[in-house]
C-alpha cells in the first residue's frame, strides 16, 4: 500500500507473463457489492493463465487478473486479484 501508479505500470511491463490492460484515469474501481467505487484511478494486468486440474469438467483455462486502485496523489489503496475461466 501506498505505492506509486508509476512503480506498479513499470513493474507489471517487467514481470514475464504479465500484461498491462489499462490505466484509467479519472475514474474509481467498481467491485460487486460495493456503493461506492474505490480510489480515483486504476490499473488492470492481465497475471496469466493455468489450467485446472478438472479440466476434464469442461473448464480447461483459468485466467487471472489484477487491478490496483489508487488515490488522487496516486498512491496504491487497493488490490482485487480476479480469476475466470473460459470452458
Amino acid at each position: 500500500m501506498g505505492t506509486h501508479i508509476d512503480d506498479v505500470i513499470t513493474t507489471i511491463e517487467n514481470r514475464d507473463g504479465w500484461t498491462l490492460g489499462g490505466v484509467i484515469l479519472n475514474r474509481g474501481l467498481t467491485v460487486r457489492g460495493s456503493a461506492s467505487p474505490i480510489g480515483e484511478m486504476y490499473v488492470v494486468a492481465n497475471l496469466g493463465s493455468y489450467h485446472a486440474w478438472y479440466v476434464m469438467f469442461g473448464i480447461p483455462d483459468i485466467g487471472v487478473s489484477a487491478r490496483w486502485a489508487f488515490d488522487e496523489d496516486g498512491r496504491l489503496i487497493s488490490i482485487r486479484v480476479q480469476k475466470s475461466w473460459s470452458p
